[in-house]
C-alpha cells in the first residue's frame, strides 16, 4: 500500500499585493498572490499562491507586497503554451492557511478563519 501526502509549509515575503476576485458566492472568492522563499545560499523560490473562499475574503485585502507570511497548502502542477508556442509549466500553491509574521522575531499570528466544527 502506498500513501501520498501533498502538504507544503513555507515562510516568505509577498512579491505583490493580493488580487481578490469575487465569485458567484463566497466559496468561489479567491485571492491571488506571490511569495518569495529564501533557500540555501542565494537561491530563491518564487511561488504563485491562490487562497479560496473565506480565507480569500478575510486575508486577501490585507496581504501587501513585502509583508512576511507563513502559508500551508497543497502543491498544484500547471502546464500551458505561451503566445510563442513554447511549453511552460509552474508549481503553484492552493493555500489552506495563512499566518502573518512580524518582522520582529517572526512570531506567527494566526488570522485564518476556521470552520465551525460541531462536537
Amino acid at each position: 500500500m502506498s500513501i501520498a501526502i501533498n502538504q507544503f509549509n513555507g515562510a516568505g515575503y509577498l512579491t505583490r499585493d493580493a488580487e481578490v476576485v469575487e465569485g458567484a458566492d463566497e466559496k468561489k472568492n479567491r485571492a491571488n498572490f506571490g511569495i518569495a522563499i529564501n533557500g540555501y545560499k542565494d537561491s530563491v523560490l518564487f511561488m504563485n499562491c491562490t487562497a479560496w473562499g473565506r480565507i480569500a475574503t478575510s486575508v486577501g485585502p490585507n496581504l501587501k507586497k513585502g509583508q512576511p507570511i507563513y502559508v500551508t497548502g497543497e502543491l498544484v502542477a500547471n502546464e500551458w503554451q505561451d503566445k510563442e508556442g513554447n511549453q511552460r509549466n509552474s508549481t503553484d500553491l492552493n493555500v489552506r492557511n495563512v499566518q502573518y509574521l512580524s518582522n520582529k522575531g517572526d512570531v506567527p499570528v494566526n488570522n485564518t478563519p476556521t470552520e465551525d466544527i460541531p462536537f
